[in-house]
């Protein structure tokens, strides 16, 4: 997870959705943060964000409850649920013009606005671009002196929590989320931005897929399917592994083990479909499993942008990463910020059929 995650937030078993925010308010997210040279963020004009802020509204206004826990946390509720058909398949999208490297899917919010979303399980919340505000005349919630943030890669900006009235993917219907809207603008993402344009788009996060009892992430034929009744029944004839995972702070996260110039090392990652990386590890750790020579930093390091701000990669190759029985050789990855924790990537997801068991919390990886 990114840093210090400080959000809790799940369904309990009247159905209520509930979203808890330390102060200052983090709602956390870490999105795909693809090493691209040209990749940039804009700040929103300072005029835009006042007229955001002005426009927030009591939570209880828009049907979420606000309640405070403790003397910094402060949570959302509202009844939220499911509905429609049991399973679901969306074709991936290439709206952000990167080829096969992300699973975008088309959803349509409230009442008709469809909007290109990236599917990310990096991401704790679901996001939502500026320019959707008015169209979607979204109640933003006011959260008084605190600052709500987002922390990804790069570091962390001001958001603007609100209430999501619904949700349609294909044919399944989400009533009643928090989502969160960005003030800054990624072309890398096509958060807000594609191609230096200003667009409508968003990312289903965790709030969204944990909802549902599987997911799968059909790379090969570019599709994704939900599920929210039943289990899912993998091809015994073309499964690879089922692993465990944890659900830490509503990050996945499984056990893995790294091999390099011989010598084997135990450490956990998060699986992260928004990050079309193979493996990203934090410095501490890179340089405690001797990936590099500390007292000579690799030549080739490179600026990083990711949600929040940049940073410097330094790239490194492992001699094969292992999770379950799955064994990746010869994995190429880069460093993250020390407060960012290590991640599995989607390019090497893309190898298998992929499914997150939510039901069971096992990772289920098929062999095409």
């Amino acid at each position: 997870m990114p840093g210090d995650t400080n959000k809790r937030e799940g369904v309990d078993n009247a159905g209520r959705l509930f979203v808890a925010c330390l102060a200052p308010v983090a709602l956390s997210l870490l999105g795909g943060c693809a090493g691209l040279q040209d990749a940039r963020s804009e700040r929103l004009p300072q005029t835009n964000v006042e007229q955001m802020r002005a426009q927030r509204v009591q939570p209880e206004i828009a049907g979420y409850q606000a309640m405070k826990i403790g003397e910094s946390t402060i949570s959302y509720m509202a009844h939220s649920w499911l509905d429609g058909a049991e399973t679901t398949t969306l074709p991936m999208t290439d709206a952000m013009g990167r080829g096969d490297t992300h699973a975008m899917v088309d959803v349509v919010l409230n009442d008709g606005v469809r909007v290109p979303m990236l599917v990310d399980t990096g991401a704790a919340s679901d996001v939502l671009s500026p320019s959707l505000v008015e169209k979607l005349k979204l109640p933003l919630f006011d959260t008084g002196s605190q600052t709500a943030t987002v922390r990804g890669v790069g570091g962390e900006q001001a958001v603007f929590p609100g209430g999501l009235s619904k949700m349609r993917l294909g044919g399944i219907e989400v009533h009643n989320t928090v989502v969160v809207v960005l003030t800054e603008q990624y072309r890398q993402y096509g958060l807000g931005m594609i191609r230096g344009q200003t667009v409508d788009s968003g990312i289903i996060g965790m709030t969204t897929l944990g909802r549902f009892r599987w997911v799968t992430f059909d790379w090969r034929r570019r599709q994704l399917t939900l599920g929210r009744a039943g289990d899912y029944k993998p091809d015994e004839r073309k499964l690879a592994d089922v692993i465990p995972f944890d659900v830490v702070y509503g990050k996945l996260v499984v056990p893995a083990e790294i091999v390099k110039a011989g010598k084997r090392s135990s450490l956990s990652l998060m699986l992260d479909t928004g990050s079309d990386d193979e493996v990203m590890l934090p410095m501490k750790v890179a340089q405690n499993l001797q990936l590099f020579d500390v007292s000579s930093p690799p030549a080739n390091q490179r600026w990083i942008t990711g949600v929040g701000g940049s940073y410097v990669g330094s790239p490194f190759v492992v001699t094969s990463l292992k999770i379950g029985r799955v064994q990746f050789m010869k994995v190429s990855g880069h460093t993250v910020p020390d407060n960012i924790c290590g991640v599995m990537g989607n390019k090497l997801m893309r190898q298998f059929k992929t499914t997150f068991d939510f039901a069971r919390r096992q990772l289920v990886f098929e062999n095409y």
